[in-house]
């Protein structure tokens, strides 16, 4: 492939992501209450907003793992002709792995300490615990 197929390619993958990213942006509910006399948004709407926030990185972060290692997959497919590629392919499928390990290992983490900190019937952590948002 010349370079203006590339080109293409990345930018129909660039038009493919904005599809799939523009409609969650757009119809995210961030916040779960009206501000209405019957639902009052508190501190548990705060944390509930937090957390799907959190959440959304999270697929993000999956989608962008997904594309790089397509990419990573590619180069090292069609490294055949160019040895230089191979090393590039390389480091593309490391540096992807280990960043998502790092998303994923940091997210364990922070749900471990607030799963062991919490009281299991709180409701200030809804999304921890057995009466709130499941994973």
């Amino acid at each position: 492939m010349d370079k203006i197929n590339i080109k293409k390619v990345l930018l129909g993958v660039n038009c493919l992501l904005l599809l799939i990213i523009l409609p969650t942006i757009t119809f995210a509910t961030l916040v779960t209450c009206d501000g209405g006399a019957g639902d009052a948004c508190n501190i548990d709407s705060f944390i509930e907003m937090i957390n799907i926030i959190i959440n959304w990185f999270i697929t993000m972060a999956t989608v962008v793992f997904t594309i790089s290692a397509i990419y990573g997959g590619y180069l090292y497919m069609t490294s055949g002709s160019n040895p230089g590629n191979k090393e590039k392919a390389k480091t593309v499928l490391l540096r992807t792995l280990t960043g998502f390990v790092i998303i994923l290992t940091a997210w364990v983490i922070v749900h471990t300490i607030l799963n062991a900190l919490v009281p299991e019937g709180s409701t200030i952590f809804k999304f921890i615990g057995t009466g709130g948002i499941k994973f």
